[in-house]
């Protein structure tokens, strides 16, 4: 009898030790469950790193917790105490170390936890968890002040640093992406400016304007060389097709308008007008403007890029030439 009331106060001691392991791991589990289910919730890269650190804290303590990620060749590191600069390599041992292994490792430290308190635990651990996504490591989490006798969370924490380091990889690769994407459409701009510069110093060596119309918007530019040609400065005359419209012949600009409408039809190849403009100075000057439509994918025109060229000196000089086969023709 004796016997068998021991064996069952086994039992029951058995029961006892299992159920409170179930009820310790269901806590944990629950632990990470809700870790994960907070950080998801978070929009924004800056706010996903802090918001990772702070949920940390407030689910495990700790004296302080970083946060480690590579981006462009350089780490960028982040931690609870406010400190967040980038640097040219991890300057942890034991960070580098789990990040060159893709494991986990601990060390336990050497002086007590700032926030160490009488009654609680005096021995304390530096934890650090890689950051792996797709069998590539990128960063590492830092745990330090961690107490030995929490060591239980480090198996049921572990869902909610893999999942952090997908949220991280993900914010880490966009940002990655954005960067490229700024830096390719900054040297395009560059590019582009450096050829609108080489274009113009071409043109004005070439002494002709250049004008750029988008039939869309109505938009147009009017290179300074363009308005060099009638005698302004180039913030004398506005960027827009009204002023065009008030310095050219009336006949002219109906004329031209004429023409246009004939390109936009595929009645003329491109646009060749020859009109008179006034000059600054209150002269007409004879204007040379050949330009082309860039058409859509729908058949659309929409811009029309061309040149100024004045001719004045040429017109006359064709009239004089006139004038000279005249007086020859009538003496001979």
């Amino acid at each position: 009898m004796s016997e068998q009331l021991d064996s069952l106060r086994e039992e029951n001691r058995r029961l006892k030790e299992r159920l409170n392991r179930l009820r310790k791991e269901k806590a944990d589990l629950h632990m990470a469950v809700t870790l994960v289910n907070q950080v998801s919730s978070t929009v924004g890269f800056k706010n996903v790193v802090g918001h990772i650190l702070q949920i940390l804290v407030g689910a495990i303590g700790g004296s302080n917790i970083a946060i480690y990620y590579e981006n462009e060749g350089q780490w960028k590191y982040t931690d609870t105490l406010g400190r967040s600069e980038w640097m040219d390599a991890i300057d942890d041992p034991l960070v580098q170390k789990s990040v060159a292994n893709k494991s986990f490792f601990k060390k336990k430290e050497e002086h007590k936890s700032s926030l160490a308190i009488s009654g609680f635990p005096k021995t304390y651990e530096t934890w650090v968890y890689p950051l792996e996504v797709h069998g590539s490591v990128f960063g590492a989490v830092r745990l330090q002040g961690m107490a030995v006798e929490h060591a239980h969370y480090r198996d049921n924490i572990d869902p909610f640093i893999h999942y952090s380091a997908l949220v991280l990889y993900h914010d880490v690769s966009n940002i990655q992406k954005l960067t490229h994407a700024y830096n390719a459409v900054k040297q395009s701009r560059k590019d582009v400016e450096r050829s609108k510069e080489q274009l113009d110093l071409a043109l004005k060596f070439a002494n002709q304007g250049l004008f750029d119309w988008d039939l869309k918007t109505n938009k147009i530019y009017f290179s300074p060389v363009w308005k060099s040609l009638l005698g302004y400065d180039d913030n004398e005359i506005k960027n827009e097709l009204s002023e065009w419209e008030r310095l050219t012949k009336p006949e002219d600009v109906k004329a031209s308008w004429q023409m246009l409408a004939q390109v936009l039809e595929g009645k003329r190849d491109s646009f060749e007008q020859e009109f008179k403009m006034l000059h600054k100075d209150g002269r007409w000057v004879d204007i040379l403007s050949r330009a082309n439509v860039i058409f859509n994918e729908r058949g659309q025109g929409t811009r029309l890029v061309g040149t100024h060229v004045d001719i004045t000196k040429l017109k006359k000089m064709e009239r004089d030439l006139r004038e000279s086969e005249i007086k020859y023709r009538s003496i001979m």
